[in-house]
């Protein structure tokens, strides 16, 4: 007769791993959601002579709540170390450094959200918990706004998809790739992410130029060269990139931009701008050094190379959109430099190809009212307002608005789009023209300049380049005109088409999106980093009385042992009382007659050193069989 025990085979064990999710639900009042769940003691603490009220209390233990925090940052421009020791202690006695309503400092939050989430977040090295930056956006302004989980809450992560914040008329839901979109900003699909700023060929607001904030500076984007501290043409070097000098272009393409002379402010409902000065250098050899202007240069890419007609090969033209968010003041600087027919119009935004005069696919400009000379010309346009053009070289599209632009400097949402033969301009949403777009080509291959319009100064200006000891070249040099003075909060540009749901969503979301924070999923943090007209008001109600709800992951893993029972197996017992003789360890002979049937109530499970593991009880006998094989499984979760 066999033994009471058995080896297990290496297949007869089956170990699965599998994830668990628990549905958690609190409500947050005055930035504090509590958490505790009835008949059942979350963890304990312990009151002890450090942490008790009074010396020498008694230890006692209490159930605790899980609680989550909500906290709101704000960079203040200060130094935050102090000069003198740089004591933390000093820190938090420094009266100039704001507090949250938990009492925490709020610059110190915010700073710790920048280096740790927002430093380089195109950059999976440089950023903790990143969740696939080619869906994720990461933008942080001047202002944030955390909702701390504790770990106990969230386990190992926040289950993607499952994060949902309802306040009032608000609900918030995460999109599964860790960003936070607001489902009443929406075109047709109140779920659904908006996420333009993925589907463009060009994406750059200055949110992460806060810290530069009233400072005039020369930079170049780095989300192209992230590892590299220089930009390099030609083997010279433009513009040190140091982590304080964070100037991102969002695009999933690796989109070069060149700033010279601007200065980036703070402002309650765009949030961070940029201000470009609208100064004219005067003589040709100023205007030729871009160091001495104050604009943008966006490096041509052959996506930015449009075709606004068929090509020789019959291929389709291109469809795009120009969107551009602006603030110009109705009376721009004029310079006796420029000639008479061009000295009217303020470049916005451009792409001249300045040694192929009058070919352009866009052009966007402001007409200037300080020195019209024929107010209602087609090509000159309406003094004060917004013009759009493209031009084949010989026949010119001129879009003109009716829209004057206001005294007060508001921001206004500018959109070029061109769909087939036809063009369209708007203006806060309301179109404003349209026409039919010149046959014949448009393209070029010159940079994009933003606030200015790049010119060939002539073969005078031309530089000499040696390429070799008896070779020499000459290279074209380019004078920049028609500066503007204006604020820039959003630059963007399609290969597609915008429609007028589009184009009024962007006029109501200067951002172009309905996103308003992420979510660190493993490090159970939401960030509220919004840049939506008046979302600074929906947050703090938010935090003053909202529901918020998510599904927690934690890994369980399953055990499963087939346990296999010949038909001649375990027909011994350990019950001392059939025992017959106890040296020979025989069975009294009434067990072991035909008539005789044991029955298998629990199965163990033991170690190499025969301790027990597990235990599995039957809910009822079965009975053993000396006939056929049998097979128990035992399973359970760890």
């Amino acid at each position: 007769m066999s033994g009471t025990f058995k080896k297990f085979r290496k297949d007869d064990i089956q170990i699965t791993p599998f994830e668990a999710h628990k549905t958690y639900e609190f409500t947050i009042s005055n930035y504090t959601g509590s958490y505790f769940e009835k008949n059942y003691e979350q963890y304990q603490v312990f009151n002890h002579t450090v942490t008790a009220s009074g010396v020498g209390l008694p230890m006692t233990i209490r159930p605790v709540s899980l609680s989550a925090f909500a906290y709101d940052t704000q960079y203040d421009g200060t130094d935050f170390m102090p000069d003198e020791y740089g004591s933390y202690l000093q820190i938090t006695k420094s009266t100039p450094h704001a507090v949250t309503t938990n009492g925490y400092l709020k610059r110190s939050l915010h700073d710790s959200l920048q280096g740790m989430y927002y430093t380089n977040p195109d950059d999976p090295c440089w950023t903790l918990d990143n969740n696939g930056y080619e869906k994720e956006i990461r933008t942080l302004g001047s202002e944030a706004w955390i909702i701390s989980v504790p770990q106990k809450m969230f386990g190992e992560s926040i289950k993607k998809g499952s994060v949902s914040i309802k306040s009032g008329s608000k609900h918030i839901i995460d999109d599964g790739f860790g960003n936070l979109i607001d489902c009443s900003l929406s075109i047709a699909n109140a779920s659904e992410s908006i996420n333009y700023t993925s589907q463009s060929l060009f994406a750059m607001n200055f949110a992460d130029m806060y810290n530069k904030s009233g400072k005039k500076i020369n930079a170049h984007s780095i989300n192209a060269l992230a590892s590299s501290s220089y930009y390099r043409d030609n083997g010279k070097e433009y513009y040190d990139l140091k982590n304080s000098t964070r100037f991102f272009e969002r695009s999933p393409y690796p989109n070069r931009v060149e700033a010279h002379g601007i200065t980036p402010k703070i402002t309650p409902i765009e949030q961070v701008v940029v201000n470009l000065s609208g100064v004219r250098p005067t003589t040709t050899e100023s205007r030729i050094n871009k160091e001495k202007s104050s604009m943008m240069i966006i490096k041509d890419r052959h996506q930015f190379d449009f075709r606004t007609s068929r090509t020789k090969d019959n291929t389709s033209a291109d469809d795009f959109s120009v969107y551009v968010r602006v603030s110009a003041s109705r009376f721009q600087e004029t310079a006796s430099v420029d000639n008479t027919n061009k000295q009217d119009h303020n470049y916005i935004i451009s792409k001249h190809d300045p040694h192929r005069e009058g070919a352009y696919p866009f052009s966007i400009r402001y007409v200037n009212k300080n020195a019209i000379n024929s107010s209602g010309s087609t090509t000159i346009g309406n003094a004060g307002t917004y013009q759009a053009a493209i031009s084949n070289g010989s026949e010119t599209l001129y879009l003109n608005s009716p829209y004057v632009v206001s005294t007060s400097n508001a921001y206004n949402s500018i959109v070029l789009t061109k769909s087939g033969s036809h063009a369209y301009l708007y203006v806060d949403g309301v179109l404003q023209s349209q026409g039919s777009v010149p046959s014949g080509s448009t393209f070029n291959k010159a940079d994009i300049v933003v606030g200015a319009k790049a010119t060939d100064p002539g073969t005078k200006y031309k530089k000499q380049i040696k390429t070799s000891m008896y070779s020499r070249k000459y290279k074209d040099s380019i004078e920049y005109k028609n500066h503007l003075a204006c604020g820039i909060s959003q630059i963007m540009i399609f290969n597609k088409v915008l429609t007028q749901s589009e184009v009024s969503f962007a006029q109501s979301n200067p951002a172009f999106e309905n996103k308003v924070g992420n979510v660190f999923y493993n490090h159970g943090l939401l960030t509220f980093t919004g840049n939506h007209v008046g979302y600074k008001s929906a947050i703090n109600h938010i935090f003053s009385e909202c529901t918020m709800s998510f599904k927690n992951t934690h890994t369980i893993i399953e055990q499963e042992y087939s346990c296999h029972i010949k038909e001649r197996e375990f027909g011994f017992t350990m019950n001392p009382t059939l025992i017959d003789d106890k040296k020979l360890s025989t069975i009294r002979p009434f067990a072991t007659g035909s008539e005789w049937s044991p029955y298998i109530t629990t199965i163990g499970l033991y170690d190499s050193q025969a301790r027990l593991l597990a235990v599995g009880k039957l809910s009822r006998p079965i009975a053993k069989s000396n006939h056929y094989d049998t097979t128990f499984v035992v399973s359970f979760d760890s």
